[in-house]
């Protein structure tokens, strides 16, 4: 793992979309972060031990992010081991694991003694990527990754409630501009999904507090 030097940060992008405004500062505690995301090998040793049934592999499906439209594409009998379905290859050790949804990812990061990076430090390290090296892919399909907190407006008074039955916040991924007809990629994108969704384009780091 690689310790990240906490900090006060500005979070946001006054240019950008709804969900990334307005733009406010924000302390960040110090705290680690994996330094590469979870491996289909990793993962596999975790439902080996566990016998861990994943949210795919109980729908019987997973998903496609269109990175053009924003819109879930179904995929029938996809699961981290059959991230495009069974008709497709089966996902090798050394692969990213997908098809994860943020419960399987909670899973796996408690599992470990660890959890998953709120969306505020995944701006932090998003906006210091050269300092801290963490091994971001390079990939045909735009990765996302589930943060540990529900997804709010920043406007909303309530940021910081807990609700229930609501969706999660993912961070790093990039999104299609229509009107400048190309992608953007910067710290404060931000998409969100309900926990129980599994995506191809979705996996998940796991973080840690810094010791007092």
């Amino acid at each position: 793992m690689i310790w990240v030097q906490g900090g006060e940060t500005k979070i946001g992008f006054e240019q950008g979309q709804d969900n990334e405004k307005p733009v406010f500062y924000q302390y960040i505690n110090s705290f680690w972060i994996d330094k590469s995301p979870i491996t289909v090998g990793q993962f596999k040793k975790f439902i080996k031990l566990t016998r861990y049934v994943t949210d795919a592999e109980k729908q019987e499906k997973g998903y496609f992010l269109d990175s053009l439209t924003q819109i879930l594409v179904p995929i029938p009998r996809a699961s981290w081991l059959y991230p495009w379905g069974r008709e497709k290859p089966q996902a090798i050790d050394s692969q990213i694991v997908t098809q994860i949804s943020w419960n399987d990812a909670k899973a796996y990061a408690t599992w470990l003694g660890k959890r998953l990076p709120t969306e505020f430090e995944w701006e932090l390290l998003l906006q210091n990527q050269k300092k801290y090296a963490v091994q971001f892919p390079s990939h045909h399909t735009t990765l996302w990754f589930w943060s540990e907190n529900f997804f709010r407006m920043y406007q909303e008074t309530g940021y910081r409630k807990h609700r229930l039955n609501e969706t999660k916040t993912l961070k790093g991924g990039k999104i299609w501009d229509a009107q400048a007809q190309k992608y953007l990629q910067r710290p404060s994108l931000r998409l969100h999904f309900s926990p129980e969704v599994s995506c191809a384009n979705f996996s998940f780091f796991c973080a840690k507090d810094a010791e007092k």
